[in-house]
């Protein structure tokens, strides 16, 4: 808790800090509004929230998980303001980075004080700081809680006496937390997975641990479902700037956008700035790197695995050495020297992946999960070593120092905001504009916009993804009314005579807004609402059972080892 409380100091000022533009701090607010909107129109998950774009609607949820939002969007509807509750969440996401990290390394490494002090660099690294105070990645920062799950998850699964079950649990659990929290995290973890297990070949190909795997992404695909579908779904249907790979895409290297070396080894970094090119240099760019406490963890573990080389195990040399390359490549990964641009040409699809990942400095995540790991490696590998224990001090020391900085610099330099409510936020909030149909403009999405052909309409209303109106054709011709919703599959309309109601046609019109077709001489109330696919329901129905049917193996196995031990 205290640790909590310290990651948490720039949470007790009144108010958001808000650095520059914000970076992606309003994006989230706007994501935590939608969701207290999408429950409010009685959408349970929401899928599309009503709240952006002017009421337009926005597919947010389907593209994004947002299961961790669910909270704070619930102390929303509770009557906590925005802020604060987002402030909720913050502080339970410091806490759950700690105690899930704790947990990890405490399974791995069988000693409390190794998996506090792994715990504990992990919760205050830097990189993580940057991600919830500077940048307000939410989604980044989140998925980084459950880093060090799926580490437990390979260590139960790849060590010489496997621990099938405790593996494929605690990799399922961390797989659907990274996927539910952020998709460039969760590709980034499948990469670096598949990598170890290419590191660990003879290990990963035993029947038992291969079929661990299997079931590990069978029940991650089961209890995801729900998500899944309606991705994909709308990723094959659908044309979103997301999916739509454009001129401008084709033209990206992140490379560019890679960090100098005296970028990640600092150790007093401002708070202000934003991602700058390669060409504009440092100075006004945004805090990015791991400390140089990192680089003292990297050199001790360096010196430790040296010093005992011919003392320990042939499996605990190798992890070691995996962690420390894994660091290493995970940093070099993260600059500007790595030459993504000729990778992003080796083909296609690589270049999608590649591009998908945005920056290159997304790997210093999983760099600082690393380095977490690093630390408990080399405290369980001490051996009363006086100049190793100084070492690892003076790391935690600069790493506090450094950590320290930055949050007062943070409370320093921002600008303090209050937002209340969806009132306070630009529903237009554009950040990236990803999950937008492909060619709409924003700024014609104007409230109330109602454009019709050979229709008449009167009484009508638009709230929360539905939009009613008594309209009339009175041609012989087929008439047309162009709703203020944006065009997402699930709209349907009818028209209701006071007797019979029918069902009209629904597409996609003038900037991509919602289409409706009116028969001649049609008259009536019509409604317009989003409504769920049934595949969809298909996928819901399935996790909801995958979950019981896990929480019921587990419960009934609980209860068969209570009743072993007292046997």
């Amino acid at each position: 808790m205290a640790v909590a409380f310290a990651a948490s100091i720039p949470l007790v000022m009144s108010g958001l800090c808000k650095n520059g533009t914000g970076h992606d701090m309003f994006f989230h607010l706007m994501r935590i509004a939608g969701l207290a909107e999408g429950f409010k129109s009685g959408q349970f998950p929401v899928r599309i929230q009503p709240g952006w774009y002017n009421g337009y609607g926005y597919a947010t949820s389907v593209f994004y998980g947002d299961v961790f939002l669910w909270l704070p969007a619930v102390l929303h509807l509770l009557g906590l303001s925005l802020q604060t509750a987002y402030k909720v969440f913050i502080f339970m996401c410091n806490l759950a980075t700690f105690f899930i990290a704790y947990y990890s390394f405490s399974r791995i490494f069988k000693k409390d004080g190794v998996a506090f002090a792994g715990a504990t660099w992990y919760t205050i690294s830097l990189y993580r700081f940057i991600n919830v105070y500077v940048r307000h990645a939410v989604g980044e920062h989140t998925a980084m809680i459950f880093f060090p799950l799926v580490a437990c998850a390979l260590v139960c699964l790849l060590k010489e006496a496997p621990e099938t079950s405790t593996g494929i649990k605690t990799l399922v659990i961390g797989m659907t937390g990274i996927l539910q929290s952020h998709m460039i995290s969760f590709e980034i973890t499948v990469g670096v997975m598949a990598v170890i297990c290419l590191i660990y070949l003879k290990r990963t190909f035993r029947r038992e641990i291969l079929l661990a795997f299997v079931k590990s992404v069978a029940l991650t695909i089961l209890l995801n479902l729900w998500f899944l579908i309606p991705l994909i779904d709308y990723m094959k249907t659908g044309t979103f700037n997301a999916n739509t790979v454009s001129e401008y895409k084709k033209s990206i290297d992140i490379g560019e956008s890679g960090l100098f070396i005296k970028q990640l080894f600092g150790i007093f970094y401002k708070a202000s700035g934003v991602n700058l090119p390669i060409s504009a240099g440092t100075e006004n760019e945004m805090p990015l790197g791991v400390g140089l406490g990192a680089l003292i963890i990297v050199a001790t573990l360096i010196a430790v695995i040296v010093m005992n080389y011919k003392h320990n195990d042939k499996n605990d040399n190798k992890l070691s050495i995996v962690a420390t390359v894994g660091t290493l490549v995970a940093l070099f990964l993260s600059t500007l020297y790595f030459p993504w641009g000729k990778v992003e040409n080796i083909h296609d699809v690589i270049r999608y992946a590649t591009i998908n990942i945005q920056f290159p400095w997304r790997f210093l995540g999983i760099a600082s999960a690393f380095l977490a790991f690093d630390v408990c490696l080399i405290l369980t590998r001490l051996k009363s070593n006086r100049v190793i224990t100084v070492a690892v001090w003076i790391s935690f020391v600069l790493l506090a120092a450094s950590g320290t900085y930055l949050l007062i610099d943070e409370t320093r330099v921002s600008l303090k905001v209050q937002v209340k409510d969806i009132s306070d936020l630009n529903t237009c909030e554009p950040s990236g504009e990803e999950y937008l149909p492909y060619g709409t403009v924003v700024d014609e999405l104007v409230y109330g916009d109602i454009r019709t052909t050979n229709v008449t309409y009167t009484q009508w209303s638009n709230d929360k993804l539905h939009f009613d109106a008594d309209i009339e054709n009175k041609s012989n011709d087929n008439g047309y009314i162009l709703a203020p919703l944006l065009y997402y599959k699930g709209y349907v309309a009818t028209l209701s005579d006071g007797f019979n109601e029918t069902e009209l046609s629904v597409t996609y019109g003038d900037n991509k807004r919602v289409l409706v077709e009116i028969p001649p001489k049609a008259k009536g109330k019509m409604a317009v609402l989003w409504s769920k696919p049934k595949l969809w329901w298909v996928g819901d129905i399935v996790s909801i059972a995958a979950i019981l049917a896990m929480s019921v193996c587990t419960c009934l196995k609980r209860i068969n080892e209570q009743k072993n031990q007292s046997n």
